[in-house]
């Protein structure tokens, strides 16, 4: 069911359904809806994605807070990187903002 439901989101990736919404219809879930792919199912699904294109799916290795040995790997969408690295962005100007603000208001 998986692979001819991946192989249905490939072959109607240059057409009308976006690759990223048919793929989370069909995506199994976490107890804490996460999605849930093996590293083979990702490279089936990206198999016909450009590096580039915003539903391709890449994973990062990071350290574990609190431990010296612990990895977790992340994978998510160009679009949903690019959604989390523009949410860290803003919250860094607006902290940047707020500082500047009250540095300014106690010098007056």
């Amino acid at each position: 069911m998986r692979a001819s439901m991946i192989a249905l989101i490939l072959s109607h990736s240059a057409g009308a359904v976006s690759p990223v919404a048919a793929l989370a219809i069909e995506i199994r879930r976490n107890s804490a809806g996460e999605a849930v792919m093996t590293r083979a199912e990702i490279r089936t699904y990206n198999a016909g994605l450009p590096r580039e294109h915003p539903g391709y799916i890449r994973c990062k290795r990071t350290q574990k807070t609190g431990s010296l040995v612990g990895k977790a790997v992340i994978c998510r969408t160009n679009a949903e990187w690019r959604r989390v690295e523009d949410g860290a962005n803003e919250g860094a100007r607006d902290m940047i903002e707020a500082i500047n603000t009250s540095t300014a208001t106690r010098s007056d």
